[in-house]
């Protein structure tokens, strides 16, 4: 029996082990101006005036202690907060930069990976609603957690939008079970985490609200909620607000950048000719005409469409993908039919995308200062360093540009053919088949662990390439 649930237990282990050394090996400077502005909220707090939080801020970047302005709402801010209080008050105890050391950067990433572990709970939820068997489950689960979409975006950069996307699950799931109302309270909470679970959500609200009064009620209530609670900080300290960077407004420019010429040479942004394509097909649908399987399945498809026009078609952050993985995995095990080759597919494409993010924005995987690899290496890290820029620089010559580029263009190839084949099977909604072989691929059991295995292995290994090459390069002296 202990041996059993040893055995049980031990690819958990091991996908803890991968992540935690993944948080140990890179070190994004965006955390550090997070973690940074969660402090200055207990420093205004103590030692100034709370409501001057935004100049407390911008003292700290001139002072050099973050690498941009406060461009966060209150919300994110004071659970920030929460979280590093102890640095704080680390940082008073013995003086210096706390942010330096290495246990107060693996401190800012643990809270990220705690948020990661609460999606994977409500996306274990999710797929229970679905009635997905435990096997499936459990295989989801660990694709889940163990996609270098999500690898990246949670243990390298560390990045908030773990927190939108955990509201984003939190909402569908209420919605799913007719919560309206809290549906309504997470999706005020998701925005106000980040402005871009709005994309993810706002297809799926209009999905079971039809009435416009309230729906134009819903939209605006996180946007007006973080506007009040902007109002004391902006009465009492105007010039430090005004530094802060709108959240709002850099979300509109990125979205906005990619246009296509209509209606006798009018620029209209292509994003929002995708996004009300997808909100009127949405609205459109009767829920309530709609079968229970056939509605949880629209809404989880809505959830990972959502965020897709911004993926491809908007000058997108390569961690921003972290939104559309998990919904997109709920659909890829909806059925055994084919399951091995949907597997294979949705992994081909997510490490192809990997592989042009390590090109394009090779920092999120090959920033080690301060981290481990600098204890391990000493003087050599400088030549671990070096590694990945010239592997980027080497790419990125012109000749070989149409070559790295199809690197995204297996993603997109892959997105496409995965939408078309899902609005397809809406259609006719198929029952789980359970006996029959598939047409041209061996779906065992054993064949499924042995590619889930190596799918999470792979990934783990790609994310840590840089490193990983880093460490060759130093040990050989070249």
């Amino acid at each position: 029996m202990k041996e059993s649930a040893i055995k049980k237990r031990l690819p958990y282990l091991l996908i803890g082990i991968g992540l935690f050394i993944t948080m140990c090996n890179v070190y994004h400077i965006d955390l550090n101006t997070n973690m940074r502005q969660g402090m200055n909220f207990w420093r205004a707090l103590f030692e100034d005036n709370v409501l001057q939080y935004y100049s407390v801020n911008v003292d700290s970047y001139n002072a050099g202690e973050m690498t941009d302005k406060a461009n966060y709402g209150m919300f994110i801010n004071i659970i920030n907060a929460v979280w590093v209080l102890p640095l704080y008050i680390a940082e008073r105890l013995r003086g210096g930069n706390i942010l330096d050391a290495f246990a107060a950067r693996l401190w800012g990433k643990l809270f990220i990976v705690l948020l990661l572990g609460l999606t994977v709970i409500y996306v274990d939820k999710l797929a229970a609603l679905l009635k997905y068997d435990d096997k499936r489950r459990n295989y989801l689960k660990v694709l889940y957690v163990c996609s270098p979409l999500v690898i990246m975006p949670v243990c390298q950069v560390a990045q908030f939008d773990i927190l939108g996307l955990l509201f984003c699950l939190i909402a569908v799931y209420r919605i799913l079970q007719e919560d309206k109302k809290g549906f309504f309270l997470f999706f005020v909470l998701a925005v106000l985490s980040k402005d871009l679970p709005f994309l993810v959500l706002l297809p799926v609200l209009l999905l079971f609200e039809k009435n416009l009064f309230k729906l134009v009620g819903i939209v605006v209530s996180p946007f007006l909620i973080d506007k009040l609670l902007e109002l004391p900080f902006k009465l009492a300290d105007p010039a430090g607000i005004y530094s802060k960077k709108s959240r709002l407004w850099m979300m509109v420019d990125f979205l906005t950048r990619s246009r296509v010429n209509l209606l006798g040479g009018v620029e209209i942004p292509v994003i929002f000719l995708a996004m009300c394509a997808l909100c009127m097909w949405a609205y459109y649908q009767n829920a309530k005409d709609l079968s229970e399987e056939r509605k949880q399945k629209i809404a989880i498809m809505l959830a990972a469409v959502g965020m897709l026009p911004m993926l491809l078609l908007t000058k997108a952050n390569a961690y921003w993908c972290l939104y559309s993985v998990p919904f997109c995995l709920l659909l890829v095990m909806s059925r055994e039919k084919k399951l091995f080759i949907r597997i294979v597919l949705e992994r081909f494409a997510a490490f192809s995308l990997t592989a042009a993010f390590m090109i394009h924005a090779t920092g999120y995987y090959s920033k080690v200062a301060g981290m481990l690899p600098e204890f391990l290496l000493g003087d050599k890290i400088d030549r671990a360093n070096s590694i990945s820029e010239k592997i980027s620089d080497f790419f990125l010559q012109e000749k070989y540009y149409n070559f790295w580029t199809l690197s995204y263009a297996a993603y997109i190839v892959w997105v496409v053919g995965f939408i078309y084949y899902e609005l397809r099977e809406l259609s006719v909604i198929e029952s789980n088949n359970n006996g029959s072989p598939l047409p041209w691929v061996d779906g065992t059991s054993k064949n499924l662990r042995i590619l889930i295995i190596l799918a999470s292995a792979g990934a783990f290994i790609l994310c840590n390439m840089y490193v990983i090459l880093g460490f060759l390069a130093a040990l050989w002296g070249r």
